[in-house]
């Protein structure tokens, strides 16, 4: 009986196999697309979950959040430092202090029975310039450590005394019970006006971890699907989060900011926050499981296989598929 070969022609054979080939790369792309835009939303969920993060609960992208952020930072800023009436060296001082600084320490009750003859004294003196100046003859010549009364003007001495506590309670003094018991006996003092300037330049850092995952969705940029580039991700985000992250500074690395790793047959894309993990309170919040179960959840309800099943469809139609 005679063999009987069939086949699809040489001509045929080339064409479907550039078909397939074709909609592989197509698929491909499509793909990356997807990675794309799923790695932008997980970088948004982590600026949702990332601190600062409001009392009795809530997200970190709310004013809110970072109106609380603002407290907490003033909050430890003050614990390091003390009002000038906290002392009488404090409340004496001739330059930041005055009378109405010693006269708001002479409204407070001496300590026990520790206060010398001469303090008390000074504290009951009928004349408030008489005894100011009088404290100032006996206790300005002394010299004592710098949290013992003298007053801080410098920004850079306010930065250091208050980094010091900060590290050593790993960013968040008040909450972890500092600052450290020296520092609680005698605080440091710091001029008004500079302490407050100081502290308006920290809480305008509130967010600064946020604003490392804006910079992964920026860097990550545009992505293409249903035929249309779409900045994703960036809905409703704060405004201040911008210039956190700086924009200028923000540029495509594979190392730094989003890595695609492969392209068959299974893809995935790595993000990375450029700030890093600061103090460790991304993982004291446990915001990686947070942002997983959440993004998971979202994911189902993705129009993913939809947008699959249509790019299958126009293929065999014989029209080109919208990535």
């Amino acid at each position: 009986m005679a063999d009987i070969s069939i086949g699809t022609g040489l001509s045929k054979s080339q064409r479907l196999f550039r078909n397939l080939v074709g909609f592989r790369q197509h698929i491909k792309e499509l793909e990356r697309e997807m990675l794309k835009q799923e790695a932008a939303l997980a970088a948004r969920a982590f600026i949702k979950f990332s601190p600062p993060i409001p009392d009795g609960g809530g997200m970190g992208d709310t004013s809110k959040a970072r109106a609380q952020g603002k407290i907490a930072v003033e909050r430890d800023i003050r614990s390091v430092f003390a009002p000038l009436n906290a002392t009488l060296r404090s409340a004496i001082d001739p330059t930041y202090g005055g009378i109405k600084a010693f006269m708001e320490w002479r409204e407070k009750p001496l300590r026990g029975g520790k206060a010398s003859a001469v303090l008390h004294a000074i504290h009951q003196d009928p004349i408030p310039e008489r005894a100011m100046n009088k404290a100032r003859n006996l206790y300005l010549s002394e010299k004592r450590p710098a949290n013992r009364g003298y007053v801080l003007t410098e920004q850079g001495e306010i930065q250091q005394r208050h980094l010091e506590q900060r590290k050593a309670y790993r960013g968040r003094i008040t909450r972890k019970g500092g600052p450290e018991d020296s520092v609680k006996r005698y605080p440091y003092f710091a001029e008004p006006r500079m302490l407050d300037r100081y502290i308006a330049s920290q809480q305008a850092l509130v967010g600064k971890l946020q604003s490392g995952w804006l910079r992964v969705i920026l860097a990550i940029g545009t992505v293409k699907l249903r035929g249309q580039y779409l900045m994703t991700a960036q809905k409703n985000l704060p405004r201040h989060l911008y210039a956190l992250a700086g924009r200028g500074e923000v540029r495509y690395s594979s190392n730094f900011w989003a890595k695609f790793t492969g392209m068959s047959p299974a893809d995935f894309i790595t993000i990375r926050n450029p700030t890093g993990n600061i103090n460790g309170v991304g993982d004291e919040m446990q915001t990686k499981m947070k942002v997983i179960e959440y993004r998971s959840n979202q994911i189902a309800a993705r129009p993913y296989q939809r947008i699959m099943n249509q790019s299958i469809r126009d293929w065999n139609r014989g029209q080109q598929p919208r990535t």
